[in-house]
């Protein structure tokens, strides 16, 4: 899920988008995080933040900013790092394959052999661009959500972005 969102995120950016802006920045958040926490605003612009049922959350739970925090840095944070294990660990699988097909094909070289190197290659860049895009996202991310402050922060710009585009 996360992996498609940052793909999206990032294919889907202009010019216009800088995430060091943080009201940008908030925006952003808001649209990768929808399937999985919902700001709302109620009638005295008091922003609720309602984590949403997924796997064992069985119901839309409301948390505080101190809440959030957590759920940011153990939940979120945990699930970017599992990915980018597991996007390195196929990227490592794939380039010791790629090796061992660049040797076979230096001693018998053989079509077949060729367009699989190919193949392996363009799996590779894949690999690469994605495990860059979602490093690249949690590291900026973070920096901007690293503390209870950055958290106020940033629920006081959700604020401002719903208030203001409602």
């Amino acid at each position: 899920m996360w992996i498609k969102k940052i793909n999206e995120f990032f294919d889907n950016m202009s010019e216009y988008d800088n995430s060091s802006l943080s009201l940008h920045f908030s925006v952003d958040l808001i649209d990768i995080l929808k399937d999985r926490i919902k700001f709302t605003l109620d009638d005295e612009c008091n922003v609720t933040i309602l984590v949403l049922p997924f796997e064992d959350l069985k119901e839309e739970t409301e948390v505080d900013n101190d809440g959030f925090l957590y759920w940011l840095q153990f939940t979120f944070h945990k699930e970017l790092i599992d990915i980018i294990l597991s996007l390195k660990n196929k990227f490592e699988g794939t380039q010791d394959n790629l090796k061992k097909l660049i040797n076979e094909h230096k001693i018998t070289p053989d079509a077949k052999k060729q367009a699989e190197i190919e193949k392996n290659n363009g799996e590779l860049e894949t690999l690469k661009k994605i495990l860059s895009r979602v490093d690249t996202y949690r590291r900026n991310t973070f920096t901007n959500l690293r503390d209870i402050d950055s958290i106020e922060n940033v629920i006081k710009h959700v604020r401002i972005y719903k208030e203001q585009s409602e």
